[in-house]
């Protein structure tokens, strides 16, 4: 059977485009698929070292500190800091925050970091920070804020964190302050907010507490105080922000002193004995904007009665 002339014709045709419509999709597939290409110097590594070290992710992030020496944050938590990345970091001269966390961070990383004027604010989250690691912070002129999460320094930190000049808020959650001695915070005299939580302080810890003169925010959660450890604040009654959440020995017994901070725009009392016939007598705390009262068998009706001896009660917690 001889092929009819129409279909020589189609297969002819098929011919002579059959390079044209392979390289269209060739076009297609480019267009698809976003091509692989080499960034940096081109000399085998994003930072122009000629060799090429770390996972994705650290070279990643060594290009964004290479590429942003203005910018004014950078949060490198859960990465090392090696010589060459803290060598980076340190020409960022514009930075005002930082994050650091892991045992990659010394005391020699805190060398390192000396010449960043402009830093604000500064997170250590479990580091291998030591306490006299920390004094070279004192020469940081602009840092206000220290947040030391995790970190094992002790006692022997506050002097070198109260060299630092306009400290205002330090976070010693989770560390291992116990503030045995009588002077333990009071050199921290320009620090407003005072974070002490998860921490084995006790007692002894509160009357170094109370002499700190521009204290204004303290957070107690999970420490080890109690209702006769409490009376060492009873002279703070400018405090605007007080957490004693989850500190079972505080009970009714200290809430006569507490109703006598009349600045409190913040209490939590979560998880503590006290008990929901004691909160009325949080009623002089007219400035009171947020209480927490959760765990303490708070009902519907108690709560009403709290909204309405505190007039100024914006968050109430107690389900």
């Amino acid at each position: 059977m001889r092929p009819s002339r129409r279909n020589v014709l189609l297969f002819a045709a098929a011919i002579v485009c059959l390079p044209w419509l392979l390289a269209g999709c060739d076009r297609q597939t480019d267009q698809g698929t976003p091509p692989t290409t080499a960034t940096g110097s081109g000399t085998g590594t994003e930072t122009g070292t000629g060799t090429e070290t770390g996972t994705a992710n650290d070279r990643s992030s060594t290009a964004a500190i290479s590429a942003g020496t203005a910018r004014a944050e950078l949060d490198l938590s859960d990465q090392a800091i090696t010589p060459q990345r803290l060598a980076e970091i340190a020409q960022m001269k514009s930075l005002r925050k930082l994050r650091l966390s892991g045992p990659s961070v010394t005391d020699e990383t805190l060398k390192g970091l000396v010449g960043l004027k402009n830093l604000g604010a500064i997170v250590l989250q479990e580091t291998a920070v030591t306490d006299a690691g920390l004094a070279s912070l004192a020469a940081l002129p602009n840092l206000k804020e220290v947040n030391l999460m995790g970190t094992p320094v002790g006692d022997g930190a506050v002097q070198n964190l109260a060299a630092i000049p306009k400290l205002e808020k330090l976070v010693l959650r989770g560390t291992a302050i116990r503030g045995e001695s009588a002077e333990s915070f009071t050199s921290l005299s320009s620090v407003k907010e005072l974070d002490v939580s998860e921490t084995a302080l006790g007692n002894a810890a509160i009357p170094s507490i109370a002499a700190m003169p521009a204290l204004k925010k303290l957070n107690l959660w999970l420490t080890r105080i109690d209702d006769v450890g409490l009376k060492g604040l009873a002279a703070r009654t400018d405090l605007t922000s007080l957490n004693l959440d989850n500190i079972p020995a505080i009970t009714d017994a200290s809430l006569p002193l507490i109703a006598t901070m009349k600045e409190l725009t913040f209490l939590h009392l979560g998880k503590t004995s006290v008990t929901p016939t004691g909160l009325m007598g949080l009623a002089p705390l007219t400035k009171l904007q947020t209480l927490i009262v959760t765990n303490l068998g708070v009902d519907a009706a108690t709560a009403q009665q709290l909204r309405e001896a505190l007039p100024n009660l914006t968050r109430l917690d107690w389900e």
